[in-house]
């Protein structure tokens, strides 16, 4: 395609990988850049500025949800790209706060949002560019089964997608190193490969770090009895989130686990069928699914040890008041 073409894709986890590939692929060689990001004000606001001299440019968003915070501050920044004669085309699949999404659907191109429990991004960019691209295809339905936390029954297939999780996660900062090998993961996922090359290079990187983090979660470990919720959260600097997850609720029995990763203090959170997760993090500033959501505190502390116990303290805190009449 002759458009001049940015991709903003979610960073943290294989539908916005996928999401990014599928759309590589649609515009050929248009692409300029391929950023990502993270929900949320702060992110959402830094990666808005990388926009700053994209012109006649179409910028093509994925897997990522308008933050319930700063969300005028947010479509006001989008205003401006739009000013410069960019078209902004939006695909997401997360819980929008309505207001939101009014102020933001006069300013985009095109914009898919809300909650959708059948559907993760990455099948949203295939029905409306992709369809006919086998490799497109097989990437979305990739997508829905880590989105949706289904395990596929071919074991190979299953190794393949947890260890291209683990990848994800070991490059889930905002730093030059990540994000350069961010965009060579996905030029690999891009040809229809989840294994080989430089996953395998990125995956012995973070093997290198799982044993000392399974250890800072072992250690760090607190829980809450609130109602008949039993909350679990846990800390370590790099694990992938479903596997934290599913550790924190091995030791603690928690229907609700929240794993923290202390690189960026963002919150991974799970909770069994029936227990709405998002109502906590939308609470504590973040959104996402039912049984699976996110947030991100700040913390003040410099030492680890007292920043782990106020982010717990705020994190009960608030779980408090949320489940309390639950």
């Amino acid at each position: 395609m002759a458009q001049k073409s940015i991709i903003i894709s979610h960073r943290r986890d294989f539908d916005g990988i996928a999401s990014a590939a599928e759309l590589s692929r649609f515009l050929r060689g248009s692409v300029k850049e391929v950023l990502f990001t993270n929900p949320g004000r702060a992110e959402m606001l830094s990666t808005i500025s990388k926009l700053d001299s994209a012109k006649d440019t179409y910028i093509y968003i994925a897997d990522v949800s308008m933050s319930a915070e700063g969300y005028e501050e947010l479509c006001s920044k989008f205003e401006g790209v739009k000013s410069r004669s960019n078209k902004i085309i939006w695909l997401d699949h997360h819980p929008w706060p309505e207001a939101a999404a009014l102020k933001m659907k006069p300013i985009a191109e095109m914009l898919i949002y809300g909650e959708d429990k059948n559907r993760c991004a990455a099948e949203l960019v295939y029905e409306n560019f992709c369809t006919g691209d086998d490799v497109c295809k097989k990437l979305s339905s990739l997508a829905h089964l880590t989105d949706f936390n289904l395990r596929p029954e071919d074991k190979e297939l299953d190794e393949a997608l947890v260890r291209m999780s683990q990848c994800i996660a070991f490059l889930d900062r905002d730093d030059m190193h990540s994000n350069e090998l961010r965009g060579s993961l996905v030029e690999r996922v891009a040809t229809g490969s989840i294994s080989g090359g430089i996953i395998d290079q990125i995956y012995a990187e973070y093997k290198k770090s799982e044993g000392e983090n399974l250890k800072m979660l072992n250690d760090t470990v607190r829980t809450l009895d609130v109602g008949r919720y039993k909350i679990g959260i846990a800390f370590a600097d790099n694990l992938q989130s479903n596997m934290a997850c599913a550790k924190i609720k091995q030791i603690t029995g928690a229907n609700i686990q929240i794993f923290v990763t202390t690189k960026d203090w963002s919150a991974h959170v799970r909770s069994e069928n029936g227990i709405n997760s998002s109502l906590l993090s939308s609470a504590l500033g973040g959104n996402g699914h039912e049984m699976a959501s996110g947030f991100t505190l700040k913390v003040t502390q410099k030492q680890m040890d007292k920043a782990i116990e106020e982010y717990v303290d705020k994190v009960f805190a608030s779980a408090e008041k949320v489940f309390v009449r639950q």
